[in-house]
């Protein structure tokens, strides 16, 4: 089995990689490592399942049987052309646009019962066959960076067999704290990543208990989520005890959110939505009504200035935009006010310039 560190290890080499060649390489390396891991999880699981068919019947099982075996066994559809090795057999000049075209279809073919696609957004957030800006005809990823990262990546069985849920789901979060390390001091590493101690403070804190539910309104990539699992699995010996939900309005840390779910094996419901003016948790019976759950924790965007969105730039007499002294534009407001129609806002009505107090409402609201 391979160790937290071996595979830490390979996907720096893959940063390594791609360092200098894509603005958010952290998006093609988290995408291709969930790729790799569903393909690899996808013809194990069928190879053990054909093994037990035939140690329990002693014959190997017809195609119709298998079809069977392949349809009940898997938790995600891989549809024929669309694994792992399609891609790494492809040849350089073809690579990028046949993983495109794989993860694109395999989140096209896995709906739940509710006809939602599970996967829309979350395996094919990164456009691998992206046209070069420059309007040369020429990938935005190079076919020989693309068959680099995959050559490399390759030698990694990602499958059960050779890497656990914890194994890679801890591995992933290291990949992750990494880039926030490597953004410290930007704006995005904050968004990103919330520090550890913080987390095992709160989640300590709260002692999440057994059939709760647990609630993060900004949850990034999913950290505080993830870790209130790993409580219980240490406390009660079952990662699965609590269900965790989450609301994020980036799209790319939306998509890992759900990945970081999925890889740790956890009941988790991640939605995309900015959660003051668009909360995806609410009561079925009533679209204005916030969902409540036992739990909440949040690392919320502190100080956001606009939270409503309404804010337009102030102009001078000559029609020009007033900066500010580091040269973002002042804003005016609407002097109507904002008029909440979930009714969180009960408390009082928080400055247009920081919307600190519109999160804790909603957090009070949801609890």
């Amino acid at each position: 089995m391979i160790t937290k560190q071996a595979l830490g290890s390979t996907l720096f080499g893959m940063a390594d990689i791609l360092r200098d060649k894509v603005e958010d390489y952290k998006a093609y390396i988290l995408s291709l490592l969930f790729f790799k891991r569903l393909s690899d999880n996808y013809e194990w699981e069928t190879e053990n399942e054909i093994k037990e068919f035939v140690k329990r019947e002693g014959r190997q099982p017809t195609e119709a049987e298998k079809r069977i075996i392949v349809g009940k066994k898997h938790d995600f559809k891989i549809p024929a052309g669309c694994f792992w090795k399609d891609v790494r057999d492809a040849s350089p000049d073809k690579k990028n646009e046949k993983l495109n075209k794989a993860v694109n279809e395999i989140a096209d073919a896995n709906i739940d019962r509710q006809g939602k696609a599970v996967l829309k957004g979350v395996i094919n957030t990164v456009r691998w066959n992206e046209p070069a800006p420059d309007g040369s005809g020429s990938k935005k990823l190079s076919p020989q960076v693309l068959t680099s990262l995959v050559s490399y990546l390759d030698a990694v069985d990602l499958s059960n067999k050779n890497a656990s849920v914890d194994v890679l789901g801890d591995a992933y979060e290291y990949l992750i704290k990494r880039f926030a390390d490597e953004n410290k001091g930007g704006t995005t590493a904050g968004q990103f990543y919330t520090p550890q101690e913080v987390v095992d403070v709160i989640v300590r804190y709260l002692k999440p208990q057994k059939n709760t539910t647990v609630y993060d309104p900004t949850c990034g990539s999913g950290g505080f989520l993830i870790n209130a699992a790993k409580y219980c699995k240490t406390n009660y010996n079952n990662s699965k005890a609590i269900r965790l939900f989450g609301q994020e309005d980036v799209w790319n840390t939306w998509a890992i959110a759900n990945i970081n779910m999925i890889l740790h094996g956890l009941d988790a419901r991640i939605e995309k939505g900015d959660t003051i003016l668009d909360p995806k948790f609410v009561e079925e019976d009533n679209e204005l009504e916030i969902k409540q759950f036992d739990l909440a924790m949040a690392n919320f965007p502190f100080s956001q200035e606009n939270w409503t969105k309404t804010g337009k730039p102030k102009k001078d007499s000559k029609g020009k935009t007033k900066n500010k002294k580091d040269g973002s534009p002042q804003l005016e407001y609407p002097k109507d006010g904002f008029t909440d129609p979930y009714g969180r806002l009960v408390y009082g009505q928080p400055p247009y310039s920081n919307g600190d107090f519109a999160f804790l409402q909603h957090i009070v609201a949801s609890i």
